[in-house]
């Protein structure tokens, strides 16, 4: 044992976690993850992409032995090998923290990923074609194009209208429908009282959204174009981080990074008068 470097409290640890934890193989414990999903009423394309990343760790690990036999570096070696990109290694580590939950693995398993940001610059609507969009949104439409495109909401929160509450003076995202799964209260802008009776939930979302911009007559149509765009918008108007960061559930230093000086006071505060 010494000449081999290792201590005795280290051999203890080990046998600790080698040994009195659960028995239960790498490949169950994938089941048991997928079938809990689907107790949790996760969505079907949620649970393809958790077990199609989970199904490849076949190819690279024995999945056949208790997963509490598997160390830290054994991950990081299968994942590299695995060329695994940062979505797939966070799908992992969530994989993972269950599993320390339900008590397969004594310890939790560090599975590092650096922060996904987008690649470019930050492109927003310009309040020309925002207008456009306004003029030419179908009025069943014109509620989600509000909460997207003028409240910032993330296209995911604005489907879930049964998690949205709404009165005339704020909006409320519950844990259920925000990204985040943290509750946030949003104040509704003075004269945008009209568009909270016209949310309601949608259908061929990405179809009908296409067909808008075209008749809009919108040549581009950048990646979340919507939400940057109100991001940026409600940054100048607040000129406050942190309450901008509130509004629209992201942190201080990410709302800084991407959205900072894209767009001048002036046109904020035409952008705002667009929606009255």
């Amino acid at each position: 044992m010494w000449e081999s470097g290792t201590s005795l409290c280290q051999v203890w640890s080990d046998w600790q976690r080698l040994y009195l934890a659960s028995d239960q193989s790498v490949k169950s414990c994938v089941e048991l993850f997928l079938f809990h999903l689907e107790e949790s009423r996760r969505s079907p394309q949620y649970i393809k992409e958790f077990g199609w990343i989970l199904g490849k760790l076949d190819l690279f690990m024995d999945t056949s032995t208790a997963l509490c036999q598997h160390t830290t570096k054994q991950w990081w070696r299968s994942l590299d090998a695995m060329k695994a990109g940062n979505t797939a290694r966070r799908k992992v580590g969530v994989f993972l923290s269950w599993c320390l939950k339900q008590g397969y693995i004594r310890e939790p398993v560090h599975i590092p990923s650096k922060p996904s940001y987008p690649s470019g610059d930050i492109e927003v609507l310009t309040n020309k074609e925002v207008s456009s969009l306004i003029k030419t949104c179908p009025l069943d439409l014109l509620g989600h194009l509000w909460l997207c495109l003028c409240m910032g909401l993330r296209v995911a929160e604005s489907s879930r209208v049964e998690h949205l509450k709404l009165t005339e003076t704020y909006l409320v995202i519950g844990a259920k429908a925000a990204k985040t799964k943290s509750r946030r209260v949003l104040d509704i802008p003075q004269g945008h009282k009209k568009y909270v009776k016209l949310i309601r939930s949608q259908v061929n979302l990405r179809k009908r959204m296409e067909a808008l911009r075209v008749k809009a007559g919108l040549s581009r149509w950048p990646r979340n174009c919507m939400r940057h765009t109100a991001a940026s918008h409600w940054l100048n108007h607040y000129q406050d981080e942190q309450k901008a960061s509130l509004h629209l559930g992201n942190s201080p230093i990410m709302l800084h990074r991407h959205y900072k000086a894209l767009v001048t006071r002036r046109e904020s505060e035409e952008f705002f008068e667009l929606w009255r």
